[in-house]
């Protein structure tokens, strides 16, 4: 579409090129009379460009790639970076600002922080760090209390990062307990810090436990993978409403976008008609006053012809009385020499 109207308005450049008369073809501005010269549409020197986006249907392209991209990524969330996936749908999408709309990542990765901060992180998705020399025990201990809340339980993504942190924690420790017994690197030191973080993964699973039973009832572990389950497909479905909707919305912008570029090609076809007629009747009366013109000038070369012929004629005639008249006096003068 974007090449058929250059196309177009190459035709229309040119065909004003041609029409356009010698003299220029007046127009009138604001307190100013100019006029179009030929000069202003030479076709070796002017191009005219359409403005129009040829870049539509690939930004379309994208946008269903990034919402392909946020459906699997909906399905297995524990694949895949979900803040990266939405960053690019919505850029796909054409929002501007998007640090704006989204929770911001940006973290301190080299300064330990507390627990209680490390739980607001978790719950923003921004990636979780342990640090050699921190207080593990109590680390892990929070994170475990946290873990245990319903509002993280609903949540798989934050429970995964929680219990990832919460293992980080646990290798930490064993490293430092190991390395006042053994020298980084040896074989002796990997064996002792894999026995160490076997006993801290035993602790963590007690304390888990403990926090779990304290405060309500010990729960079916069936029931609890089903409730899981429902929670996750209620989620999967709200998602899958949510893209649903966008891609309505997405449809209906394209709908809008495909009539928007149907109108202004119906428009620029009617100018170029109308270009096409105004300089067709221009070169008709052109045509119309040459011929009037040349039949002017034929008139008067039969006007002129014939008062030359009129002029002849007068001057055969006076030739004509003239040698009348001499041949009377002759005739009269030879008449009296007779009589004499």
């Amino acid at each position: 579409m974007h090449r058929a109207l250059r196309v177009d308005l190459t035709i229309l450049t040119r065909l004003v090129s041609q029409h356009v008369a010698e003299n220029g073809y007046p127009y009138t501005v604001a307190n100013a009379d100019q006029s179009i010269q030929q000069a202003d549409f030479d076709p070796t020197v002017v191009e005219v460009l359409p403005v129009s986006d040829p870049n539509v249907f690939s930004r379309t392209q994208r946008i269903v790639m990034a919402q392909t991209l946020l459906e699997a990524a909906t399905a297995a969330p524990q694949m895949y970076d979900m803040q990266a996936v939405h960053r690019q749908f919505l850029d796909a999408m054409g929002f501007e600002n998007i640090d704006a709309l989204m929770l911001s990542t940006v973290q301190n990765t080299d300064t330990p922080i507390d627990p209680a901060q490390e739980n607001i992180n978790a719950l923003d998705q921004v990636k979780l760090k342990a640090f050699m020399g921190q207080d593990h025990s109590s680390h892990i201990m929070a994170h475990i209390v946290f873990g245990s809340t319903p509002m993280v339980a609903s949540q798989p993504l934050v429970a995964m990062a929680l219990q990832k942190h919460i293992m980080e924690h646990a290798r930490l420790q064993a490293e430092e307990e190991a390395s006042q017994v053994a020298q980084a690197g040896s074989p002796q030191f990997d064996a002792t810090v894999a026995k160490l973080v076997a006993q801290n993964m035993l602790r963590v699973k007690e304390l888990s436990q403990q926090v779990s039973q304290q405060g309500q009832p010990q729960q079916d572990p069936v029931i609890m993978l089903k409730e899981m389950e429902l929670q996750q497909r209620q989620q999967s479905e709200q998602a899958k409403q949510q893209l649903d909707q966008m891609k309505a919305q997405l449809d209906a912008q394209t709908q809008q976008q495909r009539l928007q570029a149907a109108e202004q090609q119906r428009q620029s076809n009617e100018r170029l008609a109308q270009a096409r007629i105004d300089a067709a009747r221009e070169s008709n009366e052109r045509s119309i006053e040459a011929q009037n013109q040349r039949q002017q000038e034929q008139l008067m070369q039969q006007a002129r012809a014939e008062q030359q012929r009129q002029q002849l004629e007068r001057e055969r005639l006076a030739l004509a009385r003239d040698k009348a008249e001499q041949d009377a006096m002759f005739r009269r003068q030879e008449l009296q020499r007779r009589e004499s």
